[in-house]
């Protein structure tokens, strides 16, 4: 299987390599490519623990990519200035996920305007919604440890920054739209100008949803 060419931002490594939890829903790679065949997916990565703070890397075990439905579109959009779009990814916990839009505590969903947004949204995420162990859904034991995390990582652990997180959002398949979002690369709708390209990405072997 090929593998996703691997990124060159280097932070001082975690003592040791965090365990992303081998649910179903995250394990369907194309053979061919190396990229999820769907989303969600979670942010997470093999070698986090090489590039992450420990707070980082767990955080990143908790949070996934999704594309919007129309509720989300409906309901995330209020009081934003720009609309969301039914397909257009965000990033949302994955605890409370299946909760109605309404019943999930403040903070458990963002949809950033691109992939360098990512980083703020995660630290939005992980300071209203995560560390403070608001998720009705997120185990008890699970809270602990993102206390215990942050009081663990050190000033040299601080992690990697944007740029970092938005190339390895292109490891998961998303790219920036002109004027659709992120976008997941498989579901590209109809006439959206993707911004840049993902390296090894056969498009030509895969049917668009919107055909």
């Amino acid at each position: 299987m090929r593998v996703p060419p691997a990124l060159t931002n280097s932070v001082t490594a975690a003592s040791k390599a965090p365990v992303v939890p081998p649910e179903e829903e995250y394990s369907a790679v194309s053979p061919v490519d190396g990229y999820p065949l769907r989303l969600p997916a979670l942010l997470a990565q093999p070698d986090d623990h090489l590039k992450l703070s420990t707070h980082q890397a767990l955080l990143r075990q908790n949070i996934e990519a999704f594309e919007a439905t129309p509720d989300d579109a409906t309901i995330h959009a209020r009081g934003r200035n720009r609309a969301i779009l039914a397909g257009q990814v965000g990033i949302r916990c994955r605890h409370c996920k299946n909760l109605p839009v309404l019943q999930r505590q403040r903070g458990s969903t963002y949809f950033p305007n691109s992939l360098t947004g990512i980083y703020q949204a995660v630290l939005n995420m992980n300071t209203v919604h995560m560390q403070v162990g608001v998720c009705t859904e997120m185990p008890a034991d699970l809270k602990n440890e993102f206390v215990n995390s942050m009081c663990t990582t050190k000033k040299h652990q601080s992690g990697a920054g944007k740029q970092f997180w938005a190339e390895s959002g292109k490891r998961l398949g998303l790219v920036d739209t002109e004027e659709d979002g992120i976008r997941f690369i498989r579901n590209v709708p109809q006439g959206s100008k993707v911004l840049e390209t993902i390296t090894g990405f056969e498009k030509t072997k895969y049917t668009r949803a919107d055909k």
